[in-house]
């Protein structure tokens, strides 16, 4: 195993622990800054496939868990402003998904209010 390999264990763990966390409290902002910054690690380093819904579903979960919970508001507009943005520059190969851009944008314009 090279550290390359040892470093996404690191990451998908981290991702992992920090998606437990938020299930139990989604308040904390540095844990979604974690989780962002993770991801886009993740992104940038690895073979990994980013998995919109699973991360989309968890800032449903911890929504419905707080609906207040502006971290996950946030988190949940960053991921949809982040896949526009590869979307509409056609750099979508890490993101496994499939995508209506109709629906992203529409959703995009619901966390921005």
């Amino acid at each position: 195993a090279t550290d390359d390999d040892d470093d996404d264990v690191d990451v998908v763990n981290s991702l992992e622990l920090t998606s437990n966390m938020l299930l139990v409290n989604p308040d904390p902002l540095y844990l979604w800054n974690q989780r962002r910054e993770l991801l886009l690690s993740l992104l940038s380093s690895s073979e990994h496939k980013f998995d919109l819904d699973n991360e989309l579903a968890l800032t449903q979960k911890c929504l419905e868990r707080n609906p207040k919970a502006y971290g996950a508001w946030f988190h949940r507009k960053w991921l949809l402003s982040s896949l526009t943005d590869h979307v509409d520059n056609k750099i979508d190969t890490h993101i496994h998904i499939h995508i209506d851009t109709d629906l992203l944008r529409t959703e995009l314009a619901l966390t921005t209010q």
